[in-house]
């Protein structure tokens, strides 16, 4: 067989690296390090894809001066590993291996007239009621303010890990609106089941997205455990998916989204998803 050059074996490693399951980057890692059996040559190749991993999967950071965290994102991109707070007006380099925060200084932030602040403190209370170990960061730039959530919950040793992730941008001028929604699951006891679901949103009215989101994201809970995987030795859980959502709300009503899952055995009479539900 050819040996694949150095490029090549780069890609490979980074591909694996980025496409991580939440929670399993260090597993990931350490096996991506003894396959190329280079060290050099992964951190040289292969460091950009770790910061491509923690900005998709919005990695929470904790920053001096604050109580909350902050996400790696995208949007808080500054360049050479540095990333803004914009709730404390701070920037950070941020190791994207060890996941820690350094050189914290004062960093301009957009507020948008105020609007960024408002936002965002009526962000952070509905991520802390909806959320268990949810955090969230408001972004703002000229018009538009863009607010990014994060909820995990990592159970390894109940051999499953799920995130959810939503991010919605909102221009104050026109008053559209546009979000996508991400979860994903993975338990790998006796196999190995990945699945990942994606819901962009875009409206320039008052509208209620409720009923079709609660609908795709309800639809795991068919393909998990059913047509995806029709061995029925292998014991699927039942990932039920409740999704809470009112998009550009009224002034009392302020839900961005919420999401419940719970992990049962699907064959199982005892399977009660409200009751089995994990926060």
């Amino acid at each position: 067989m050819e040996e694949q050059d150095d490029e090549d074996k780069v890609k490979i490693a980074s591909d694996f690296i980025v496409h991580a399951p939440p929670g399993e980057f260090n597993e990931v890692f350490n096996d991506v390090r003894v396959l190329l059996g280079n060290d050099q040559l992964l951190k040289e190749g292969a460091s950009g894809a770790f910061g491509d991993y923690n900005e998709q999967q919005f990695t929470p950071a904790t920053v001096e001066g604050s109580d909350d965290q902050c996400l790696i994102t995208e949007n808080g991109r500054l360049g050479d590993n540095k990333y803004l707070d914009p709730r404390t007006g701070q920037s950070f380099s941020f190791d994207h291996l060890r996941k820690s925060t350094t050189d914290v200084e004062a960093a301009d932030v957009d507020d948008c007239d105020g609007f960024r602040s408002a936002f965002e403190e009526a962000v952070t209370q509905y991520t802390k009621d909806h959320y268990m170990k949810g955090a969230c960061s408001v972004y703002g730039a000229g018009d538009e303010v863009t607010s990014c959530i994060e909820h995990h919950k990592f159970q390894p040793n109940n051999f499953w890990n799920g995130r959810w992730r939503s991010q919605w941008t909102f221009n104050k001028s026109t008053g559209a609106i546009t979000g996508v929604l991400k979860v994903q699951v993975h338990y790998y006891e006796d196999g190995n089941g990945r699945r990942r679901q994606d819901n962009n949103r875009r409206s320039n009215q008052r509208q209620d997205f409720e009923a079709d989101d609660q609908d795709a994201f309800c639809s795991i809970a068919t393909t998990v455990g059913g047509e995806a995987y029709p061995n029925k030795n292998f014991p699927i859980p039942l990932v039920e998916m409740l999704l809470a959502m009112n998009v550009y709300p009224d002034d009392t009503n302020q839900d961005l989204g919420a999401v419940c899952v719970s992990f049962c055995d699907a064959g199982d009479s005892s399977c009660t998803p409200d009751a089995d539900a994990q926060a």
